[in-house]
């Protein structure tokens, strides 16, 4: 009884503003063996002291977090009220997974205060910045506008929020629709002024030419919103661009100008470094940044050098600048452009001995991902690359899925590993995926892999909303024409293999060369198309000349298989030399088994890495994968088995 009352009393400081005073109370009261005697008690006091500091004190968040999350795990009362503060608290933190993964579970017990849930859920996959998410976002605000009350006067920042989230979606006719409505109804605005410029410019991305003039009046609602706030950084910012798009260095310069109070120099060259950039003028841009004489004293200009040097071609020089730039700065992701300028140089050593020292210095999983990925380009063995992977993971740098989609590659079959997949293949997950994994999820489905039983429909139907996402991926487009060709609709699969294949040829520098070898493959096999295997030879040695050791497994099985028919311009030991590399290669591939077996023939040798690819996959492969070794294995010249590719 006696705790009871000090509980009350607690809560009396509360009515006469003393919520200090009523917190330290409460706290007093919790510390005091409270749970063992009286837990009802030490519930109750829990909710009230972390309710009490998120609506008035917050000088005590991680704490009544902790609080909120005991309510939860211990199904108090206060399971509904608890799940819907530690929303709104994530929310003002911004860390959008925790609202997700809070928000969504408040929604569902019915918990109150749904409309700031609901946009709190809006924001949290606004923020993600996919297709996907913004169309979860758009649900959730659409619940806020719906539930909304009109007295608390909250309508407008919801409406304000569903125009953002129209025009990140392209509809921007819809959002120009609402901005009209919302001045209507609730007056001109600075916000408004700026959300419409944002549309008309979203308008003129569709089609630059045919949308010439959205550009300029994006420009004069730009213009207008800044009479409300000449130094409204945002506007002045998106001005710049516009401005930049058309090239007009002295608008955009005197923008930039207008924001110099002498105590930002840096921040005005870094703008005008931008412009330069965005225009092309990239030794102009240098030179702006060198002439600067504090230059050295700030990371990000140092950086900027950088990204000037590279794009001149003077990698070593761009490598030094990055190099000091991570050195000043300890932003990982500059590690990213050094690993790429390595690339460039061959040098995945140089990478390597960086990522060891940045794992040691500041083990991020972001690294450790980096670490795994360029380990395997320098063939370090599977086990350790997966031990960065695990640590990637276990640091949180890759979701339970991504790090599924990497082990489900290398490890044996496994039960574990099929229930996860599917547990990302339901209705609730699948659509919150990254793209990268829809994509791999397509894969499964398309050749039957990872338990996951042979869909090809199923398959077609996920590679084209991967496709809405990214129209121009040469691997969706190429893996697409793949389904239609297992479907039998040769017609539209060499049209995808011709589509990935234009788009790879316009790309400077592509990321993959799948689309070489589906392509070749098609003229390989008169997959719709009348067969020219001298075109498809010419296709395989482009693919390797351009990435050389660094091709898809396909690719190699092409080059062999041309090699093994003895045409000079497919080298036997070149062959030999990618299909021994593990870089490109799933683990447990029989095509690869069989080409070293035909390649260690003609060069008359038989090495370790043969016998142990034959040992570790003997109890993974498939009947219909060991016929096709045991047949191809005895002819001179064997095609590749396609289940994999």
């Amino acid at each position: 009884m006696k705790k009871y009352e000090e509980f009350i009393n607690a809560l009396q400081y509360v009515d006469q503003g003393d919520n200090k005073s009523a917190y330290d109370k409460l706290t007093e009261l919790i510390n005091d063996n409270l749970e063992l005697e009286n837990k009802t008690l030490y519930y109750d006091a829990l909710y009230a002291r972390a309710s009490l500091d998120i609506a008035n004190l917050n000088l005590h968040i991680d704490d009544s977090i902790e609080d909120l999350k005991i309510l939860i795990a211990n199904r108090t009362r206060y399971v509904k009220e608890s799940y819907s503060l530690a929303t709104l608290v994530y929310d003002h933190l911004e860390m959008p997974d925790e609202v997700i993964e809070y928000g969504t579970k408040a929604l569902e017990l019915d918990a109150p205060f749904t409309s700031e849930i609901a946009y709190a859920l809006a924001k949290a996959y606004a923020s993600r910045g996919t297709k996907s998410s913004y169309l979860e976002a758009l649900k959730y605000i659409d619940t806020c506008i719906n539930n909304a009350d009109e007295e608390l006067n909250n309508v407008a920042d919801f409406l304000i929020c569903k125009t953002d989230i129209l025009i990140s979606l392209s509809l921007t006719d819809q959002a120009l629709s609402l901005i009209d409505e919302m001045m209507a109804k609730h007056g001109a605005s600075e916000t408004l002024y700026y959300l419409k410029s944002r549309a008309y410019y979203c308008k003129y991305d569709e089609d630059p030419v045919a949308n010439k003039e959205y550009l300029d009046i994006a420009i004069d609602n730009l213009k207008i919103c800044l009479q409300y706030d000449e130094k409204d950084l945002l506007a002045i910012s998106l001005l710049v661009e516009l401005y930049t798009i058309k090239k007009d260095k002295d608008r955009a310069f005197e923008l930039i100008d207008k924001l110099d109070d002498g105590n930002h120099t840096e921040y005005i060259v870094l703008e005008k470094a931008k412009f330069y950039d965005e225009v092309g003028e990239y030794e102009e841009g240098r030179d702006l940044v060198l002439s600067f004489d504090k230059y050295q004293d700030n990371w990000k200009l140092v950086y900027t050098l950088g990204v000037f040097n590279k794009k001149l071609n003077n990698l070593e020089e761009a490598r030094k600048y990055y190099k000091q730039a991570l050195e000043m700065s300890h932003e990982n992701f500059i590690a990213s452009d050094i690993i790429d300028i390595n690339i460039e140089l061959n040098d995945e050593l140089d990478s390597n001995a960086m990522l060891l020292k940045l794992a040691k210095e500041n083990p991020e999983g972001v690294i450790f991902y980096q670490l795994a990925e360029n380990s395997f380009r320098l063939g370090t063995p599977i086990k350790k690359v997966l031990n960065y992977y695990d640590k990637a993971h276990e640091l949180g740098y890759l979701t339970d899925i991504e790090y599924i989609d990497v082990l489900s590659d290398y490890e044996k079959p496994d039960k574990t590993i099929t229930k996860i997949i599917k547990k990302y293949d339901r209705k609730k997950t699948y659509p919150l995926l990254p793209v990268w994994c829809k994509k791999k999820m397509a894969v499964r489905y398309l050749y039957g892999e990872n338990g996951i039983k042979q869909n090809i429909k199923k398959a077609i139907i996920k590679l084209f909303e991967c496709r809405q996402e990214m129209p121009t991926n040469t691997c969706v487009n190429a893996i697409l024409g793949r389904g239609f060709e297992l479907k039998k609709n040769f017609s539209l699969a060499h049209k995808m293999y011709d589509m990935a294949y234009q788009l790879i040829e316009q790309e400077t520098k592509p990321s993959c060369d799948c689309a070489y070898s589906y392509y070749a493959h098609s003229l390989i096999e008169g997959v719709g198309v009348k067969q020219d295997v001298e075109e498809a030879k010419s296709i395989i040695l482009k693919a390797v000349q351009k990435f050389k050791k660094f091709i898809c497994s396909h690719t190699a099985y092409y080059y062999a298989y041309f090699a093994l028919q003895g045409d000079e311009k497919f080298d036997i030991s070149k062959a030999y030399e990618l299909l021994s590399f593990d870089y490109p290669f799933v683990r447990f591939d029989i095509s690869r088994i069989v080409y070293l077996t035909k390649l260690e023939e003609k060069l008359r040798i038989r090495s370790k890495k043969l016998n142990n690819l034959l040992a570790d996959g003997k109890d993974v492969y498939d009947k219909k994968e060991w016929k096709y070794y045991r047949k191809a294995i005895t002819e001179d010249c064997p095609k590749p088995y396609w289940r994999n590719i």
